[in-house]
């Protein structure tokens, strides 16, 4: 390992980080500035990469060295987020008291910077003895193209072992929560407000099931690394006009799962809940939109025993 560390130069990290950050690459339509970047600064060193497009004007780039198994990947993506509201030039990459100062510095061109140098600085060393090393920078990882899942489906996110560069603040994080997103919807009976009393007003229905799932039983426990896994309703929509009890309201959720439930478990824990609350009263009339169910993602974790972990 000492040949390894002999390679590596900081200040080469930090300068690769900020020509990185001075190139735009905002979700969606990252260009293939960046990839190229990536491509022409790992050629300049020996190492051949491929371009896997992304459409017609983006592209993952992913670098190999080695062959067999075990596999290591190191992983994290070029884009951005958007710039709109920002205070400071986001492509300047200002060097400032020990700090980079651009969009994308943290998230994640730092990182792919950072696993840029150790490779080469590991193939320069011999690496690896055994196995294969890889690097895989995506587009698309900020937005809902789920580029990162082509990827895996073509294989070069299968590894044996995987070190992602999401900003972490210093720590080594062991996992991610899972998610799962969707919307229920409750229904009542209209009529006018003058007599309200003989309609069904769907959003307070709507009120008694939001309360009702942030009981929900994987809600009660709190792991002592994951802790208690959080469910958000983030957007309530109704249809009606003001002059009438509403006689529909869907709610759309946002949970993160912690690894004893996954999204099935939490589907079935939400329409046992539908039930009970049915059972209880005769004017609760409420689904679960299956067709709404935009992400389910189960958590993914290492052991903090895991020999990757204390490595």
């Amino acid at each position: 390992m000492t040949d390894f560390w002999r390679q590596i130069d900081p200040r080469e990290a930090v300068e690769l980080t900020r020509s990185l950050v001075r190139i735009p690459s905002i979700t969606s339509r990252e260009g293939l500035a960046i990839s190229e970047a990536v491509r022409d600064w790992y050629a300049q060193r020996g190492v051949e990469v491929e371009l896997i497009p992304a459409g017609t004007d983006r592209a993952s780039v992913v670098a190999e060295v080695g062959a067999g198994e075990p596999v290591l990947v190191l992983n994290a993506h070029l884009d951005t987020k958007w710039t709109e509201g920002m205070t400071i030039d986001p492509f300047a990459a200002e060097l400032r008291d020990g700090k980079i100062y651009g969009r994308g510095a943290c998230d994640t061109k730092g990182s792919v910077a950072g696993m840029m140098v150790a490779f080469t600085a590991a193939v320069k060393a011999g690496f690896p003895r055994v196995g294969t090393l890889r690097t895989v920078f995506e587009v698309g990882e900020e937005g809902d193209d789920w580029a990162a899942l082509s990827l895996f489906e073509k294989g070069y996110l299968r590894a044996t072992w995987a070190v992602v560069g999401e900003p972490s603040g210093g720590r080594i994080e062991i996992g991610n929560r899972g998610r799962l997103a969707g919307a229920v919807r409750t229904y009542g009976r209209s009529t006018h407000t003058a007599t309200a009393e003989l309609g069904v007003n769907a959003i307070e229905k709507m009120a008694r099931l939001i309360s009702a799932l942030q009981a929900l039983p994987y809600r009660r426990t709190s792991d002592p690394i994951w802790g208690r896994p959080p469910l958000n309703v983030w957007k309530i929509r109704s249809e009606g006009w003001e002059a009438t009890v509403p006689y529909e309201c869907t709610a759309w959720f946002d949970a993160r799962l912690n690894p004893n439930a996954g999204p099935e478990v939490v589907l079935g824990q939400i329409e046992e809940l539908l039930e009970k609350l049915a059972a209880e009263d005769i004017d609760f009339h409420a689904e679960l939109l299956r067709n709404q169910v935009k992400l389910s993602l189960p958590a993914a974790y290492v052991k903090p025993d895991h020999e990757l972990v204390q490595a």
